[in-house]
C-alpha cells in the first residue's frame, strides 16, 4: 500500500458548488492512486454532504481522519489544484529538508469582480500560502523552513472572498470600493427634493452617505464633505508588460486541468498581478442621478414579484419570461409585478407590444439611464429596489447583473422572507468543448442562495447535479408554453423546400447551411433562412447567408412569429444546426406545425422529439446533414407520420394548463 495521506477541507461559506469543485479536483488528481487518500470536511450544518461523500467512496477515497498519515495538505472549499501537486509535493518532501511546501502559484478570481490574480508562493510567510502539503514527521521533529518550498508548474486555483490577508496581498493597490448601506426608500425621496432649506440640505446630505458609504471619492464627488482625496490613475500597458507571467507547457497542462473543473479560471496566456490593477473610480456623479431617474418608473408603493433579465426580444427564454409573468398575473392578480431588463445590446420589446396586464411595470435600466450604464450601477439599483419593496419572489433568469446582486445580498435577501428562483436553460460550447456561459459560470455560484432552478431540458439538469453538486429535487423542468397553434396544411408545388429558423449567430451555425445548400443543389432542394441578423455578432459584420451566393439558399430576413410571419405550409422539413442550446422554441413550434425535423443532436432536442426527429451528432458536419436530408426525404410518408404523433404529444404538454400548475409548483418551491 502506499503512503497514507490526509486532506482537510474547510469551508467559508455553504456553497454546495465551490465543495463540489474542490471534491472533483481530488477525484481527478488522486482517486485510484498510489496514494491512501483520505478526507475530512468542515463545513456548515446546513450543507448536505451524502452526495459528495458517495463520490469519494466510489472514487476509492476514505472520508475520515488518518492520525498515522504522514503527509496533509490543507484545501479550502472552492479551491482547485492541478493534477501533480499532490505526487510532486510528496516527492519533494521526502528528498529535501522542508517540511512544508505549497504550489508555484496561487492563481485567484477576486470576489465579485472579472479579475485574474495570480501570486507567487515563493514570497509569502507560512501562513499566507495556499494549499500547504506538511511532512508531520518532520513537522514533529520541528524542522520545518520558515518559508514555504514551492512546487514547479504546480498551482491551486480559487474565487477569493476578501479577507485581512487579501488586502495584504493586495496592499499596494489603490482602489476604492461603493461599501456601506444601500438606499432605501425615505433616501429616495429626500434626494428627489433637494431644497435651500438648511433642515432640508441636512437630510439630503445624510441620504448621500448612505449612497456613498465610506467612500471618500463618491462623497467628494456629490459635495457631501469638504475632504479631498487622492484619485486613482489608470496604470500604463508598460506596466501591464512588466507584470506578465510566462508560463511553461508543463504548468499550461496543469491549468488545462483545473480550466476543466474552475471554468471561471481561464486567459492563462497573458496572466497579470490583478492587486496591482487600480478600481478606476470615474463618473460617480451619474450614480446619483441613475436614482432620481428610475424613481419615477415605479407605479406601486410595494411590489410583489420581480424578475430581473437582460432583455426581452423574441427567442425562447423571452418566451419562457413573459409566459412565466402571464402566468404569476393570473394565478395572483393582487400581485403588483415588476420586471428590470439590464441588457442594451438588443432592443426589447414594451410591455404595450407584449400585451402585457396592467399590474406589471417594466424598467429598460439601458434605455432609462443609457447604453453605457455599468454592471455596478445597475447592481445597486436593483439591490436598492428589492430592499425597498421586499418582494415575496425575486426572480433571476439570465441576467448577470441579478446574479451578482444575489451573490452579494442573497443571504439578507432570505431573511427579509425573499424567496429566489432562477431560471436557465442553455449553454455554450468553448473552443476545447467545455461549457460557458451564465448557466455554468454564474448560476452555481448563486445556486445555494436561491429556493429553486427551472429549465426546460433534462441534460442541463444532469450536468448542474453530476458536475455541480445541485440536488436533484431542487431543479424543476418546465415545459415551454404554446397556445393557439393553427393547423398548417401542406400546399401543393414543384420540388423540395426546407425551412431554417434562427437568430443569425455563431453558436446557431448558419455558416454550414451553403455547403449543405450547394449539397443539394440536384436533388432540386431549395433552403429559406429566417432569422434576426446583427451585424456585431460577426467580425466581417456581414451576413453569411447574404454572401454566401448559393443559388438554391435564400436569406428571408427576420421574424416575430413563427406561425404568422412564415407561410410554413410551403415546406417539407425544418433543418436546425445550433451547436450548443437547451430546448428551443423554433424546434417545439416546427414539431406543433407538424414539420418533419432534421436537427442537431444538443441539449434537450431529443428528449423534445422524443425520438421522433433525425439527429446529427457531428453538428460541424455538413456531409451528416445531408445524409439526414436526404434519409428522411426519402422515406417521406414514414417522416410526415412521425412528425404528426409528434405534434399530437405537444398540444398536451405545452398547454397553458400544463405550464400554470408547473408555474404553480414553482411558486410553492418552499
Amino acid at each position: 500500500m502506499g503512503e497514507k495521506v490526509e486532506i482537510n477541507i474547510f469551508s467559508r461559506t455553504p456553497l454546495i458548488s465551490d465543495l463540489h469543485e474542490t471534491i472533483t479536483s481530488i477525484i481527478n488528481a488522486l482517486g485510484f492512486s498510489k496514494f491512501q487518500i483520505y478526507v475530512t470536511i468542515d463545513a456548515p450544518a446546513e450543507l448536505p454532504l451524502d452526495t459528495e461523500l458517495a463520490r469519494l467512496k466510489k472514487a476509492g477515497i476514505n472520508y475520515g481522519e488518518a492520525s498515522d498519515a504522514r503527509f496533509t495538505m490543507s484545501l479550502e472549499s472552492g479551491e482547485v489544484i492541478s493534477k501533480s501537486y499532490l505526487y510532486k509535493a510528496t516527492e519533494y518532501l521526502k528528498l529535501n529538508s522542508a517540511g512544508f511546501v505549497s504550489p508555484e502559484y496561487t492563481i485567484k478570481r477576486a470576489a465579485f469582480r472579472p479579475i485574474l490574480a495570480v501570486i507567487n508562493n515563493a514570497s509569502l510567510p507560512l501562513d499566507a500560502t495556499k494549499a500547504p502539503v506538511i511532512d508531520r514527521a518532520k513537522l514533529n521533529n520541528e524542522s520545518i523552513s520558515p518559508l514555504a518550498a514551492t512546487i514547479k508548474d504546480t498551482c491551486v486555483a480559487s474565487q477569493e472572498i476578501p479577507t485581512s490577508l487579501d488586502r495584504y496581498l493586495r496592499s499596494k493597490a489603490k482602489s476604492v470600493s461603493l461599501s456601506g448601506p444601500f438606499l432605501t426608500k425615505s433616501h429616495l425621496e429626500q434626494i428627489s427634493k433637494p431644497s435651500s432649506k438648511p433642515s432640508r440640505r441636512n437630510n439630503l446630505k445624510q441620504s448621500i452617505k448612505a449612497l456613498c458609504g465610506r467612500s471618500k471619492v463618491l462623497r467628494k464627488a456629490f459635495a457631501c464633505n469638504d475632504t479631498d482625496c487622492d484619485r486613482s490613475k489608470e496604470l500604463p500597458d508598460s506596466h501591464y508588460e512588466k507584470n506578465t507571467i510566462y508560463i511553461s507547457n508543463q504548468m499550461r497542462n496543469e491549468l488545462e486541468s483545473i480550466a476543466s473543473i474552475k471554468y471561471a479560471i481561464k486567459g492563462y496566456d497573458a496572466m497579470k498581478y490583478a492587486n496591482l490593477t487600480p478600481f478606476l473610480t470615474k463618473n460617480y456623479r451619474k450614480l446619483f442621478n441613475n436614482y432620481l431617474a428610475i424613481s419615477g418608473h415605479f407605479s406601486h408603493e410595494n411590489y410583489d414579484y420581480i424578475m430581473v433579465l437582460p432583455w426581452l426580444i423574441s427567442g425562447g427564454i423571452d418566451l419562457f419570461a413573459i409566459n412565466y409573468l402571464k402566468t404569476v398575473a393570473k394565478l395572483h392578480p393582487d400581485y403588483n409585478i415588476l420586471v428590470f431588463l439590464t441588457n442594451g445590446f438588443h432592443r426589447s420589446f414594451t410591455k404595450d407590444e407584449l400585451n402585457l396586464p396592467e399590474n406589471i411595470d417594466f424598467v429598460n435600466l439601458p434605455e432609462i439611464l443609457g447604453k453605457n450604464i455599468s454592471d455596478n450601477s445597475m447592481e445597486q439599483i436593483v439591490h436598492s429596489s428589492i430592499n425597498i419593496f421586499s418582494p415575496k419572489y425575486l426572480h433571476i433568469i439570465a441576467s448577470k447583473v441579478g446574479y451578482n446582486v444575489v451573490i452579494k445580498s442573497g443571504d439578507t435577501f432570505r431573511k427579509d422572507g425573499v424567496n429566489i428562483l432562477f431560471s436557465s436553460y442553455n449553454y455554450l460550447l468553448g473552443p476545447h468543448h467545455e461549457y460557458m456561459g451564465y448557466s455554468v459560470e454564474e448560476l452555481p455560484k448563486a445556486y445555494r442562495l436561491g429556493d429553486i432552478v427551472t429549465t426546460d431540458n433534462e441534460k442541463s439538469k444532469s450536468i448542474w447535479t453530476n458536475q455541480y453538486g445541485f440536488r436533484e429535487e431542487d431543479v424543476l423542468v418546465h415545459n415551454q408554453l404554446f397556445d393557439n397553434i393553427p393547423t398548417v396544411t401542406p400546399s401543393s408545388k414543384d420540388g423540395i423546400k426546407i425551412l431554417w429558423a434562427a437568430h443569425i449567430r455563431p453558436e446557431k451555425n448558419p455558416q454550414i447551411l451553403p455547403e449543405i445548400a450547394n449539397a443539394l443543389k440536384d436533388d432540386h432542394v431549395e433552403i429559406d433562412c429566417y432569422g434576426l441578423f446583427t451585424k456585431d455578432n460577426w467580425k466581417t459584420e456581414e451576413n453569411p447567408l447574404d454572401t454566401a451566393a448559393i443559388s438554391n439558399l435564400h436569406y428571408k430576413g427576420p421574424y416575430n412569429d413563427f406561425f404568422k410571419d412564415i407561410n410554413l405550409a410551403d415546406y417539407d422539413l425544418f433543418l436546425y444546426t445550433s451547436h450548443a442550446d437547451g430546448t428551443p422554441n423554433v424546434i417545439l413550434e416546427a414539431a406543433l406545425a407538424g414539420l418533419p425535423i432534421v436537427s442537431s443532436d444538443i441539449g434537450g432536442i431529443a428528449e423534445a422529439t422524443a425520438m421522433k426527429a433525425t439527429l446529427v451528432k457531428d453538428t460541424y458536419s455538413a456531409t451528416d446533414f445531408v445524409s439526414a436530408i436526404r434519409s428522411v426525404l426519402a422515406h417521406h410518408d414514414e417522416s410526415k407520420k412521425n412528425a404528426e404523433k409528434l405534434r399530437n404529444e405537444l398540444l398536451t404538454a405545452h398547454s397553458e394548463e400544463t405550464f400554470k400548475k408547473q408555474t404553480e409548483s414553482m411558486l410553492r418551491s418552499k
